[in-house]
């Protein structure tokens, strides 16, 4: 990992903000996962300096770049001088790494691709933490995802990354720590570009939320973003030493985000990444594409799981994601959950709607939407409610995984 950091530059924050900590946070990758939108302007108004270099989305997952850029004129790519400007004008910054930083990473990444070796989890480790190391955070949080729509998994093969990411950044001097999240089914409500951007601002209003005209966002799915935002706060908040209990950092990320603060924190990076602030202050602005399709519940019942694999994959189909790295892609495409696991449901229920828009005049969209739809559909499982149906289990955060090992995360959290 250190030889594939000597390829490139290393980052110096050493002159922005002095004394005030540094903490990055790095997710492996799921469906619906908007956390880093919440999380980075609530960590910043915490007082912490966040410099996050993230990824585009590639097959069933989103990328966090992909979010933000689909605010209009919002630019994700920076020279490493207006990068750190950014940082010690606003204290958070969510952008692409440029060739500078381990640049060798690239061709590794390559021959992993045609070798059968991308999910090798010495090689992931080593390809997310050259970046974070040569990006020199003071912390690092890692959101190792596990589940059907992670690329790990079962838990031996996600605790193995984590420990292993973990080891590296501790070898190197940064204070690290992971959590093991769950991904069976989508994170939140909404799964898409766009989508998830508008329902991550939603979150970030605080209790000062104003819905959009359409779709209200169910509540449950955004305490359901809110619950990791802040339990990913208190950890970054421990990393730079500026709580003694993990309690004591939540109680402190919880009456922040409440104050709706943290919005205009997002809004001051917006617009010094040259996005269009209006939006993130008016839904509305933004509409949702005329073309989708809902589907209804069949039965009187309870939805006892959701795919996100499945979910993800569809996404895709609707133009979302990216097959490939040079694929285009539809910023308002996607799928909002309008019912999530465990929820009990009247026949004629609204369960999901599928949006998209054209984004090829050589695919006629409605075909793009079927096809999309079908699957999203398809990655429902809706059954009668009775006494013995087993919903899948909900619980976000299972471990957490220090220098000291992998626990469970309720002793964390007793802390």
């Amino acid at each position: 990992t250190l030889a594939m950091v000597g390829t490139g530059i290393t980052a110096d924050l050493s002159n922005i903000h002095p004394g005030i900590p540094k903490i990055d946070k790095h997710s492996t990758g799921g469906v619906g996962d908007k956390i880093s939108l919440v999380l980075t302007p609530l960590a910043a108004t915490l007082g912490l300096v966040v410099p996050m270099m993230s990824g585009r989305g590639l097959g069933h997952t989103g990328g966090t770049l992909d979010k933000l850029a689909a605010i209009p004129g919002l630019r994700t790519e920076m020279e490493s001088d207006e990068y750190l400007s950014q940082l010690n004008k606003v204290g958070c910054a969510i952008v692409s790494p440029t060739d500078e930083y381990a640049p060798v990473d690239r061709t590794i990444y390559a021959l992993r691709d045609v070798s059968g070796s991308v999910e090798n989890v010495a090689l992931v480790a080593s390809s997310v933490m050259s970046k974070k190391l040569a990006e020199k955070p003071d912390g690092l949080l890692l959101d190792v995802k596990m589940g059907r729509g992670a690329f790990f998994k079962n838990l031996n093969d996600a605790a193995a990354l984590a420990s292993t990411m973990v080891s590296i950044g501790e070898d190197a001097g940064i204070a690290t720590c992971c959590v093991v999240t769950n991904m069976d089914q989508p994170l939140g409500s909404a799964v898409g570009n766009w989508l998830e951007t508008r329902e991550a601002l939603l979150v970030l209003q605080g209790d000062n939320k104003i819905q959009p005209d359409e779709y209200p966002t169910d509540q449950y799915a955004l305490e359901e973003i809110k619950e990791l935002a802040l339990a990913q706060a208190a950890l970054m908040l421990g990393l730079g030493g500026m709580v003694d209990s993990y309690q004591e950092g939540f109680e402190m990320a919880r009456d922040t985000l409440a104050s709706g603060k943290c919005l205009h924190k997002f809004a001051h990076m917006v617009e010094s990444q040259g996005g269009d602030t209006s939006v993130v202050y008016d839904l509305n602005r933004m509409p949702l594409p005329q073309n989708r399709k809902t589907y209804y519940s069949p039965i009187d019942g309870i939805v006892a799981d959701i795919d996100a694999h499945e979910i993800g994959d569809a996404s895709v189909k609707l133009g979302a994601g990216r097959h490939y790295a040079d694929d285009e892609v539809d910023y308002q495409a996607g799928f909002l959950l309008h019912k999530k696991a465990g929820a009990r449901v009247k026949k004629g229920d609204p369960i999901l709607t599928a949006f998209t828009s054209e984004v090829s005049s050589l695919e006629h969209p409605d075909i793009r939407l079927d096809e999309g739809y079908t699957r999203g559909v398809g990655s429902y499982r809706i059954v009668p409610d009775e006494p013995h149906v087993i919903v899948k289990d909900q619980s976000l955060i299972k471990y957490f995984v220090d220098r000291n090992g992998v626990q469970p995360f309720e002793i964390i959290k007793q802390n």
